[in-house]
């Protein structure tokens, strides 16, 4: 029996998780490995608060098979990917009980998201990204820059699905910190989804064909929490707020408080503000 590290929003917890855990197992050996969630816990990776507390997602996922659920920080679930990533990792290796690192993946191939990561840490892809980085502010995405620099330098395209994207930076965190935790990759499974999960719970439309049993019940029995919930307090508090003081806050820029302050003045809710201050 093996001890896997899963990291996690559970948000909601819906079929394909279900089906990750079965996968893992049977990449395995069969039988029973003990299943340790590192899971985001009030606010989720993009940022957006989570559509039931953790106390809820985690009891869902115990009665799916995960054995354990730790919370993940909130100034490390909220990060970028690489931050998220790396921390999540650190983590898992300071446990020291954790043979197997567990995540899904749109390509499903170690092989090339190892290529992909082995490229990532390498001190001349951080310096030509660096240099890209400069040139190309304000005019090209993050992604987008980091996507042209990987072709430039390997000839091939970097894998752009959203857990593609964060496989690369698991195994990157792997290697970078001499991890003896080994990684364990799964195909995604496709027509299951927690963005599809949440739409058709905001649009009250049945979700037995996402999620299990136990997973619906909770949400059938409890209140959700959307984005658009904390306009009331947001909006204003923008409306209200000094640049300045909002540009000291985490990823924050000056130029960017300025278009959210200006920007909660047009908008009613949070989603529409978003939908407002987005570039690039």
């Amino acid at each position: 029996m093996s001890n896997v590290g899963i990291i996690c929003e559970y948000n909601p917890f819906h079929n394909g998780h279900a089906e990750q855990l079965r996968r893992a197992d049977e990449l395995l050996g069969g039988g029973h490995n003990t299943k340790i969630a590192l899971m985001s816990g009030s606010y989720v990776q993009r940022g957006e608060p989570a559509i039931l507390s953790k106390e809820l997602r985690t009891r869902a996922a115990l009665s799916c098979g995960v054995d354990l659920v730790f919370e993940y920080p909130f100034p490390y679930s909220c990060a970028p990917a690489k931050i998220f990533a790396d921390c999540a990792v650190g983590m898992f290796d300071r446990l020291g009980c954790v043979d197997y690192l567990c995540f899904g993946s749109e390509t499903g191939d170690i092989g090339i998201l190892s290529e992909c990561a082995d490229v990532i840490s390498s001190d001349s892809f951080e310096k030509a990204l660096s240099e890209r980085l400069a040139d190309s502010y304000g005019k090209m995405s993050y992604a987008a820059v980091r996507e042209s620099v990987y072709k430039r330098l390997t000839g091939n395209n970097l894998p752009i699905g959203s857990n593609d994207i964060l496989a690369v930076e698991y195994l990157a965190a792997l290697k970078k910190r001499g991890s003896k935790i080994k990684p364990l990759v799964i195909k995604r499974v496709s027509g299951f989804g927690a963005t599809a999960a949440r739409k058709k719970i905001a649009e009250n439309e049945p979700t037995t064909d996402l999620l299990p049993d136990v997973m619906s019940g909770l949400i059938a029995e409890s209140k959700t929490v959307c984005i658009d919930d904390f306009s009331k307090t947001l909006l204003p508090f923008l409306r209200l707020s000094d640049p300045e003081k909002l540009a000291v806050f985490a990823d924050m820029t000056y130029d960017l408080a300025c278009k959210l302050v200006k920007g909660s003045m047009r908008q009613t809710s949070v989603s529409a503000l978003v939908e407002d201050t987005a570039n690039k």
